[in-house]
């Protein structure tokens, strides 16, 4: 590792200029989507965010993820601990629900709980992405919180799709009249960091291409993103990830999806037809619906889990363990230790294991300059600016709260700890427009 290392840690709100959605925005997606509760008027995702306010959370506290975080736990209640024995989970054994009058809206078509039945959902209406059935000894009520979450899970891909999806030379969402400026300015900067010969090391925590498809177009003339292939891949074939390569090459220009990609696909079987799932890339987001069946694991003993393209919720760290999720994270460790620079782009500290990665390089990475890029931290506009900037040092950054130090640059930006921190409290557009010339 003798070249520069640049790493870009791109957060959701990196990609607001291309037309990625805010948390708000899917929050309200998954509050109007999804399954009804049995009174087939009030959607699920609702009920479950109604109850958490009615128990005393704050609506501002409770977004998508949160009410993905319950489903998640809702089919870990009801999965067996061992599928094999049908033993209840640890939480069923010591705590009854009292939500399932409301909540379990369906029913078992044909009424057996035999290998490869079906749900009706609602109560005694065809459901018809399930396909072939529940075939690895789920319970019904996990079975339904399986699909319920792959149905969710679809509606996400399906909005990342809406400014993601492109092929080269056909249909594209990011190369449109609307992002000429905004492409122009991120290329450019590429350029920039790419000048020196520097190793351009770029980690994405959204679902996207986007950066990777604009780097190529930079002048770049590769960008590994974890699977080989350029800017888009052929209708039809799917690519298998070189997780070696993840692992031991480190002197290539990257792009790592750390929370997964709409264009990943998953197979919940291998070629024995054995249930091991694994993630391919294709050529165009995949919805989870499409599944034939929907794969689950238990990282953690007991603990059932869907294996999806994409990871949401809280349980980040168990489903960061699958590949090539866990190779990536791992990658995402070793370059922060080496990093030269980090620039942090729109992400907002709330994932414990990123930040975990950035507490280590902290300690092990004398030489590391860290650049944060996020409106959040205007203090000019708001005064509570700088107290979450605050909030930020001491629950990440305090490896170096002991020589705090602060200077102005201009009404935007400020320099913390002598230079190891600079802080743009504006958007990824103005950043951009700040770094083409010097």
């Amino acid at each position: 590792m003798n070249k520069k290392r640049t790493v870009l840690l791109l957060g959701a709100g990196a990609v607001l200029d291309w037309n990625g959605p805010k948390t708000c925005e899917l929050t309200k997606l998954i509050r109007e989507s999804g399954f009804y509760c049995n009174d087939n008027n009030t959607r699920i995702t609702e009920y479950i965010f109604q109850s958490l306010v009615k128990s005393g959370f704050d609506e501002k506290d409770i977004n998508f993820e949160t009410i993905i975080n319950v489903i998640e736990e809702l089919l870990i209640y009801y999965s067996s601990f061992d599928n094999d024995k049908k033993t209840p989970s640890l939480l069923k054994v010591f705590f009854s629900s009292c939500f399932e009058e409301t909540l379990l809206n369906f029913s078992i078509e044909g009424g057996v709980v035999k290998h490869g039945f079906k749900l009706e959902i609602p109560k005694s209406v065809n459901y018809e992405f399930q396909h072939i059935g529940a075939l690895n000894k789920e319970a019904p009520a996990q079975y339904f919180f399986q699909l319920l979450l792959a149905d969710l899970l679809t509606t996400i891909n399906a909005r990342i799709s809406k400014y993601a999806y492109h092929r080269n030379g056909e249909h594209t969402k990011i190369f449109t009249e609307a992002n000429t400026e905004i492409n122009s300015l991120f290329s450019n900067w590429l350029e920039r960091l790419n000048s020196n010969e520097n190793v351009l090391r770029m980690y994405s925590l959204n679902y996207d291409r986007n950066f990777k498809v604009l780097a190529l177009k930079s002048g770049i003339s590769e960008i590994f993103e974890g699977y080989e292939c350029g800017e888009s891949v052929e209708l039809g074939t799917k690519i298998r990830a070189n997780i070696p390569r993840i692992i031991t090459d480190f002197d290539c220009h990257c792009h790592y999806n750390l929370h997964g990609s709409a264009f990943w696909k998953p197979e919940p079987r291998d070629e024995f037809q054995l249930f091991n799932a694994e993630l391919f890339l294709q050529a165009s987001p995949y919805l989870q619906s499409n599944l034939t069946e929907q794969p689950y694991i238990q990282i953690e003993k007991g603990k059932s889990i869907l294996v999806s393209n994409i990871i949401t919720g809280y349980q980040k760290a168990q489903k960061g363990y699958i590949a090539p999720f866990k190779q990536m994270q791992t990658a995402f460790d070793t370059d922060c230790i080496y990093a030269d620079v980090l620039f942090i782009i729109g992400y907002s500290f709330g994932d414990e294991h990123i930040n975990m990665s950035i507490k280590t390089a902290l300690k092990y990475n004398p030489k590391i300059k860290i650049c944060i890029v996020d409106p959040a931290y205007d203090e000019s506009n708001d005064k509570n600016g700088y107290e979450l900037l605050q909030q930020k040092f001491i629950s990440v950054f305090t490896h170096y709260l002991n020589n705090f130090t602060s200077k102005r640059i201009n009404e935007t930006c400020n320099e913390y700890f002598g230079d190891k921190i600079i802080v743009y409290a504006i958007g990824m557009k103005e950043f951009l427009a700040t770094q083409q010339h010097g």
